[in-house]
């Protein structure tokens, strides 16, 4: 490890059962900026990765004697107990001995003997994906709830199928279903009002491949509420999958309709003024004529 690339000393815990090489590993380990953990026994072994949350990343020997577990049930229960990078040490490197401990973890594993280079390279690598992994695990969870908890109606169905493949609450309230995973398979022709919407939006999907801001109604099953909605949505022609969203946009529709009727009322009324101030203007000039008949003085 090169000065300065560590800030913080980060926790090994070695498990070999021969105590030689166990010293000259965690000799390795420590001098490259480490702290480690030694111990010849998977049960110990087990117990110190449960008991020390300091320790970050397990080098685990496959192979911990006749009187022992071997290290690939010690890195099974280590595993069921938290999560850690483990790197199995081996001096084997057959297919069956790579197909056992990939199937426990996918951090690797190290010949022995292969050189100080490789153990430490070996590590950081899985430091590394181990990061990326929780980030990637972090950036799920947080997609998920914005997923899920957005105040607009997500779905995803089988374009040829119609069926409902994905979710989330929002979209199951506008509709009136009772959850997500009953909804799932569902499809969506029980909530249109008009079944000319449906095709004009399929022939959209088959023309175009995408359907923007398109307005109709739709139906809450539950209720029996009809109301309008935006409807977006787009054809993904490799997963055969479509991927919208739904917006009851409602009020919005109310409020428009409310307003082109107080425009045309009031075109209405403008019209009814124009034409009174017309009436009234001719009376005015009736009477004038009239009174400007009866005068004698022509003055």
């Amino acid at each position: 490890m090169r000065d300065g690339e560590m800030t913080t000393k980060k926790t090994i815990l070695y498990v070999e059962d021969s105590d030689l090489m166990l010293r000259a590993g965690m000799k390795i380990l420590e001098n490259a900026g480490y702290r480690v953990v030694g111990t010849g026994s998977g049960n110990q072994a087990i117990a110190l990765a449960t008991e020390n949350s300091e320790i970050s990343l397990v080098l685990m020997d496959i192979e911990l004697g006749e009187n022992d577990i071997d290290g690939t049930e010690a890195a099974r229960r280590i595993l069921s107990r938290r999560e850690i990078p483990v790197i199995f040490l081996t001096a084997h490197s057959r297919k069956e001995y790579v197909e056992k401990v990939s199937e426990i973890t996918r951090y690797g594993y190290v010949i022995k003997n292969s050189g100080d280079f490789v153990l430490l390279s070996s590590i950081e690598m899985a430091y590394k994906l181990f990061d990326a992994t929780m980030e990637a695990r972090q950036l799920g969870q947080k997609y998920r709830n914005l997923y899920h908890f957005a105040q607009v109606g997500l779905f995803e169905t089988d374009a040829t199928t119609g069926g409902l493949v994905a979710c989330n609450q929002r979209f199951c309230d506008l509709l009136g279903l009772e959850s997500v995973e009953k909804a799932l398979g569902r499809t969506s022709v029980e909530h249109y009002v008009e079944s000319t919407d449906r095709a004009a939006i399929l022939e959209l999907f088959r023309t175009v491949g995408s359907v923007t801001d398109h307005v109709i109604r739709m139906r809450n099953i539950l209720t029996g509420r009809i109301f309008w909605v935006q409807f977006s949505a787009c054809l993904d022609p490799e997963r055969r999958i479509i991927e919208g969203t739904l917006i009851d946009v409602d009020e919005q529709k109310k409020a428009q309709s409310e307003i082109q009727r107080l425009l045309a009322e009031k075109e209405i009324l403008l019209k009814e003024v124009h034409h009174r101030v017309k009436n009234n203007m001719g009376t005015i000039v009736n009477l004038l004529s009239l009174q400007a008949g009866s005068l004698k003085d022509q003055a």
